[in-house]
C-alpha cells in the first residue's frame, strides 16, 4: 500500500494554505484511487478568527485519483486589521482507504501577518497642586487594537515648571499597553508648596516604542496653582502659557478641529485618501 505524507504550508493572512498530501512511486492507473479524511486543529491561530472553521469539527475528504501521486487540501485564512505575530494551526489526516498513513500524519500551517503596526499618541493633561497626592495622569492611546504587547519608553522635560520644585521628574520610564487593549496611563507626581505662582507646564515625551509607531509623542502637563493668590482670570487662561510652543503663537480651539473635519467631508476633500491630517498649528513632533 502507498504511504501517505502531508507537507507543511505557509501563506500571508487572507491567503489560502495549501497542504500537499501524496505518496512516492508511480501513479495509479485503471481507476484506482486513495481517499483520506482530514481536519484542522487550532494552535496559536483560532478557527473562525484566523482561518476557516469548516474542517474544525466536520472532516473533509481528499481523493488522489488515477494518474496522480498527490492532491492538495486548501484552508482559507481570514484577513483582519490586527497587527499580530505569525500564527499556526495543524492539518491532521485520518482514515485512509487504499493507502496507509506515515508516522507523521499531521502538518503545520503558518499564517504570516500583513497588517501595519498601530500608532501610539499621548494626550495633554492637567491637575492642581492641592497636596492630596493627586498626580497628573497622561493617557497613552493606540490608533488600533494590537495582537501584541506594545511598550512605550518615556521621560519628562521641564517647561515653565521645574522638576523637583513643581513635579517629580521621570528620567526614564516604560509603560506597556497589553495585547487587545488600546490605552494605558502614566502618572507624574506633583510637588505641593505654599507659593502663589502662575500656571506652569512640563512635557511627557515618548522616546521610543516597540510594536508600534509614534504619532503625537509630546503631552503637555499643566499644573494649576491652589494657593489662591493668582488672578483667577489668568488661572482660567492658563493655556496662554504654552502658546509659545506653537509656531502660530496661539493654542487652537475646537473650531480649528471642526474646520479640518468639514474640509475632509466636503467635495473639496474628495480626493484626499490615506492621509494623516494633524491640525496642530505646525507643532513639530520628534521622530
Amino acid at each position: 500500500e502507498r504511504e501517505l505524507t502531508v507537507s507543511d504550508a505557509t501563506t500571508t493572512e487572507g491567503g489560502t494554505l495549501g497542504f500537499e498530501v501524496g505518496f512516492d512511486g508511480p501513479a495509479f492507473s485503471g481507476g484506482t484511487e486513495i481517499t483520506v479524511e482530514y481536519r484542522t486543529a487550532a494552535g496559536t491561530a483560532t478557527a473562525g478568527d484566523d482561518y476557516s472553521s469548516r474542517f474544525e469539527t466536520a472532516a473533509g475528504t481528499l481523493r488522489i485519483v488515477s494518474g496522480q501521486t498527490s492532491a492538495t487540501v486548501s484552508v482559507p485564512t481570514v484577513q483582519d486589521s490586527l497587527d499580530e505575530d505569525a500564527e499556526q494551526l495543524e492539518l491532521v489526516l485520518s482514515n485512509p482507504v487504499g493507502g496507509v498513513l506515515a508516522a507523521a500524519n499531521r502538518a503545520r500551517g503558518v499564517i504570516i501577518d500583513n497588517d501595519p503596526e498601530p500608532a501610539v499618541s499621548v494626550n495633554d493633561a492637567e491637575a492642581a497642586e492641592n497636596g492630596d497626592g493627586t498626580p497628573i495622569t497622561f493617557t497613552l492611546s493606540l490608533s488600533e487594537r494590537s495582537g501584541r504587547d506594545v511598550s512605550v519608553d518615556y521621560n519628562t522635560a521641564n517647561g515653565t515648571a521645574t522638576a523637583g520644585n513643581d513635579y517629580t521628574a521621570v528620567a526614564s520610564g516604560t509603560k506597556t499597553i497589553r495585547a487587545g487593549h488600546t490605552t494605558a496611563t502614566v502618572d507624574v507626581a506633583l510637588v505641593n508648596d505654599d507659593t502663589a505662582e502662575e500656571v506652569e507646564t512640563f512635557q511627557l515625551e515618548l522616546s521610543s516604542t516597540a510594536n508600534a509607531t509614534r504619532d503625537d509623542s509630546i503631552g503637555v502637563g499643566t499644573i494649576l496653582d491652589d494657593d489662591g493668590k493668582v488672578d483667577p482670570e489668568r488661572q482660567r487662561n492658563h493655556f496662554d502659557t504654552i502658546a509659545h510652543m506653537n509656531p502660530l503663537g496661539y493654542v487652537g480651539d475646537p473650531n480649528d478641529i471642526a474646520y479640518a473635519i468639514l474640509y475632509l467631508c466636503s467635495d473639496a476633500g474628495r480626493f484626499v485618501t490615506g492621509q494623516t491630517m494633524r491640525p496642530n498649528g505646525g507643532v513639530v513632533m520628534p521622530l
